[in-house]
């Protein structure tokens, strides 16, 4: 009975260790607002209680970069409703969209990719780390 309870403790334990809690989900939806959503508006059916209705002061004009609804697993320049820059296209063939790849593009984007018409730096590891499990939890 014993072996059984430590099991189902660790198991559990592990599966915890895999997910996000609800303030992170809710302070990464909070910087991917006010960093990354004046350009990419809100993500449409997010997952965060409340949605971003709470945040829209930071969303109201047009977005000038592709939706990031659905990223993870993505190739980078697939999102057919977006017109890609020729030079990102050309410096992101064949990657795709992980949590990896996005940390990286989030802590100088135009360092990873040159062609890319977007400048974003975010030399703080847990912003970066917080916008990319919201992203996730989007996708």
């Amino acid at each position: 009975m014993r072996w059984l309870t430590l099991c189902v403790v660790a198991t559990a334990w592990l599966t915890s260790l895999g997910t996000a809690h609800a303030g992170d989900l809710e302070d990464g939806q909070a910087y991917y607002l006010k960093a990354c959503g004046r350009c990419h508006g809100p993500i449409v059916g997010d997952v965060v209680a409340g949605g971003p209705s709470r945040y829209l002061t930071y969303v109201m004009m047009p977005p000038y970069g592709p939706p990031l609804k659905d990223v993870f697993g993505r190739p980078a320049g697939a999102d057919e409703s977006f017109e890609y820059s020729a030079g990102f296209r050309e410096a992101t063939e064949g990657l795709v969209w992980t949590a990896e790849t996005l940390d990286r593009f989030l802590l100088d984007s135009r360092a990873m990719i040159p062609g890319s018409t977007m400048f974003f730096k975010e030399p703080d590891a847990e912003k970066r780390r917080l916008v990319i499990l919201y992203l996730e939890a989007n996708s």
